[in-house]
């Protein structure tokens, strides 16, 4: 992994380093988890205060406490709405409407990276439209800043 002491960090790395295994964690959770989702553990896979997922279940049944557990469907609500990022990259990816192929305007607002980085790795490929499989091409050649 490299560090903030590296000279050449891109998105890239940021995203094979931190996106990837935190959505693969993610689906191996929703995928392991019974229909009962434990809440403390929801707010710890998702990067978010257990305050938080209980504000969000407490407007989604209308009432508030400090639940135990929520259901899958609350939790995919609490991803939509927690301001983690992950939570942040999900709930724009939805927005959009999970497209099969990305312009270049939807890769920086799913990713939030500025759209002049996004057209210039984009122009130096010759590539208008992607699809997911060439995102980690063009994050290759998105210098990242922490």
């Amino acid at each position: 992994m490299k560090t903030v002491a590296d000279r050449h960090y891109t998105y890239y790395d940021f995203y094979t380093d931190y996106i990837t295994p935190k959505l693969e964690e993610i689906d191996l959770f929703i995928k392991t988890s019974g229909e009962r989702i434990e809440c403390l553990r929801a707010a710890e896979i998702l990067d978010l205060r257990p305050r938080e997922v209980y504000a969000v279940l407490s407007g989604l049944r209308g009432y508030a406490y400090k639940p135990i557990w929520m259901t899958k469907t609350e939790f995919f609500e609490v991803m939509m709405r927690g301001d983690s990022l992950i939570c942040g990259l999900y709930r724009r990816e939805t927005e959009c409407g999970s497209p099969l192929v990305y312009s270049r305007d939807q890769i920086a607002y799913i990713y939030d990276i500025d759209i002049d980085k996004i057209n210039s790795a984009c122009d130096s490929m010759h590539m208008i439209e992607m699809t997911a499989y060439m995102l980690p091409e063009i994050f290759e050649r998105v210098e990242f800043l922490f």
